[in-house]
């Protein structure tokens, strides 16, 4: 119990500190839309946004916990994860246009019906139906992160609300999200306590039920563009993009390395701390310690950026190295308390990193080739994952983790190195301008 006890003030210690931050920061600008229907319309979807989360969030914790308990080994744990790492990574190329095609509000049903049968497999201590519960779960996270919001989008401007409005809609639904994050944690743990660790995915089950029913019932059907895309151009664009560019390289470079160090971090935070402490750990509080590392995270890149003591290229380039100092620790540490504070730490810098690659992304990155450009970098990112989890039987954890710490030095460089927007904007204005004569000239 005295695991927990510090678990928990730590918790209490974070929330404070983060409300604080809140408080001494500029008040967020207050939500002026006074159109009953349009603030109907943002509840229904804000509640629906967030059952979508929360039913993503709550079972995390107890993942790989599910998996240990079957007594699967870690290699064939590792496979696992990876067919759910593959899976979100190959249909997340398409399921945004299939959703378009199909209907957005199908495709929200969908998420609820695939994830609630990835659930229904968790109770079964079978290899085969646990890995197509991986698949599926793989395919529902990429609904989660193409259709829902579309559908959102869609519908307010359909109902013609005013544009000024939707930010509000953004603010609050991920404004919230954090606090979900971490509920759902505690919920889990609890829960887990009383019925065993598949009890985390029961009460997964519940969440998406009661979202399939609320989508269902409240929810308009709408489409996107039936205009067809020329996928290959796009790609050929976007690669010939990153290599005309050297800032928009170095930003695909530490988006990649960074993200890759991040899943070896998911996959091994249980058995890491699992090996070093007296009993079992308690995962859901853990997990919501680290969500409340990450909201820390982005506290501090907000008052950072408010007070404009560093760039941001500065800001990753710090936020990396940090990185590279918890990893690095991490293959020394042999203490729960030591390892529990270097993933805490890390979890601050993913909290900096999130908003912060999208500003860069922003900044260097034209809107036309932003979504091409963040695709093309996880193909890089899927092959260093799933070679390196795929060979956790050939490496100790320790090794791991100073891979994990080398991705990371791989990415501060790549931050390090960016050139000043104004440099950027050029090399992309000439790329654009060069693809022109080329279109003009029939090649």
């Amino acid at each position: 119990m005295g695991g927990l006890g510090m678990l928990q003030g730590v918790f209490m210690l974070l929330a404070g500190t983060i409300g604080m931050i809140k408080m001494s920061s500029a008040k967020r600008a207050a939500n002026t839309a006074t159109d009953p229907e349009f603030r109907r319309f943002q509840k229904n979807y804000v509640l629906v946004f967030l059952l979508a989360m929360g039913a993503d969030w709550i079972h995390g914790p107890y993942i790989y916990k599910l998996y240990q308990d079957y007594n699967f080994t870690q290699h064939e744990i590792a496979v696992l994860f990876v067919a759910g790492f593959g899976s979100a990574g190959i249909t997340g190329l398409f399921i945004g246009a299939l959703a378009d095609q199909f209907g957005r509000k199908k495709a929200c049903l969908a998420y609820s019906f695939c994830y609630g049968l990835s659930c229904v497999t968790k109770h079964f201590h079978s290899f085969t139906l646990l890995l197509a519960g991986r698949l599926l779960g793989g395919i529902s996270t990429a609904i989660l992160f193409a259709a829902f919001e579309s559908w959102m989008v869609a519908e307010h401007n359909k109902k013609n609300f005013s544009g000024e409005w939707l930010g509000s809609t953004f603010t609050w639904a991920w404004g919230w999200n954090g606090p979900i994050a971490v509920l759902a944690g505690v919920v889990a743990n609890y829960a887990v306590k009383i019925g065993g660790s598949v009890a985390a995915f029961d009460c997964q089950l519940l969440l998406l039920i009661i979202l399939g029913f609320i989508v269902h019932s409240t929810w308009d059907e709408n489409y996107g563009s039936a205009a067809l895309i020329d996928t290959t151009a796009t790609i050929k664009k976007g690669v010939a993009a990153m290599f005309s560019s050297y800032s928009i390289l170095m930003i695909c470079i530490a988006q990649t390395f960074f993200e890759g160090s991040m899943y070896i971090f998911v996959f091994l935070w249980t058995p890491a701390l699992g090996s070093v402490a007296d009993g079992d750990i308690h995962h859901g509080w853990i997990f919501s310690v680290f969500m409340l590392c990450c909201m820390l995270g982005s506290e501090v890149l907000k008052q950072i950026q408010e007070r404009k003591v560093m760039s941001d290229k500065n800001i990753a380039t710090l936020t990396f190295t940090v990185a590279v100092f918890c990893f690095f620790a991490l293959s020394y540490s042999t203490t729960y308390n030591g390892k529990l504070i270097l993933f805490c730490l890390y979890e601050v810098c993913c909290g900096i990193y999130f908003p912060l690659i999208g500003m860069l992304r922003g900044t260097h990155i034209d809107d036309s080739l932003r979504g091409t450009l963040t695709t093309l970098c996880r193909i890089p990112l899927n092959v260093i994952v799933i070679w390196i989890l795929l060979n956790t039987e050939t490496f100790s954890n320790s090794t791991i983790f100073k891979m994990a710490a080398g991705l990371n030095c791989i990415a501060a460089y790549g931050a390090f190195t960016i050139r000043d927007h104004s440099e950027s904007n050029t090399e992309f204005k000439n790329l654009i301008a060069s693809s022109s004569r080329e279109n003009e000239s029939g090649c």
